[in-house]
C-alpha cells in the first residue's frame, strides 16, 4: 500500500519526532552519566581508604544511542523533494509519521533504563554509599 501526504506536513511531523527522541536520547544520557560517575566515585573512594578495587570497572548497561541521524536524513530528502507530495509505503508510513524505526525497540529498552524516574538511578545513588 502507498499513500501521498503533503511534503510540509511530512516535515513537520518528522520534526516534531525528531526532538522527541532527542529529549528522550538526552535525559537518559544524563541519567546514564550520573549512573557511570557515581559507579567510578565509588571506585575512586576505595581506593582513596587503601581498599582493594575490582580489576575490572562495572559498568551499566550500554548507554543510550542518538538516532538523530536518520530524522536528519529523511527531512533533507523530503525537503529536497520539487514534489508538494510525497509517497509513502507502509514502511515509510510507520518510521516518518508513527516513529517506529527498526532501532525504536533497543532505543526504548535503553532509555527506560535511564530515565530520570527509573530505579536505576535511585539505586546508583544508594549504591554510592555502599563501599
Amino acid at each position: 500500500m502507498e499513500i501521498k501526504v503533503a511534503k510540509v506536513r511530512l516535515v513537520d511531523i518528522l520534526r516534531k519526532n525528531r526532538a522527541e527522541h532527542g529529549q528522550q536520547y538526552w535525559d537518559a544520557n544524563r541519567v546514564y552519566r550520573e549512573v557511570v560517575a557515581a559507579e567510578l566515585n565509588r571506585l575512586l573512594l576505595r581506593v582513596s581508604m587503601g581498599l582493594s578495587v575490582q580489576a575490572h570497572l562495572t559498568l551499566p548497561d550500554s548507554p543510550p544511542v542518538f538516532h538523530d541521524d536518520d530524522y536528519a536524513r529523511a527531512i533533507a530528502m523530503i525537503s529536497m523533494s520539487s514534489d508538494k507530495d510525497v509517497s509513502l509505503d507502509e514502511t515509510d508510513f510507520e518510521q516518518f509519521v508513527e516513529n517506529k524505526w527498526p532501532w525504536s525497540f533497543r532505543f526504548s529498552s535503553s532509555c527506560s533504563n535511564y530515565s530520570s524516574s527509573s530505579s536505576v538511578s535511585s539505586s546508583s545513588r544508594e549504591k554510592k554509599h555502599d563501599i
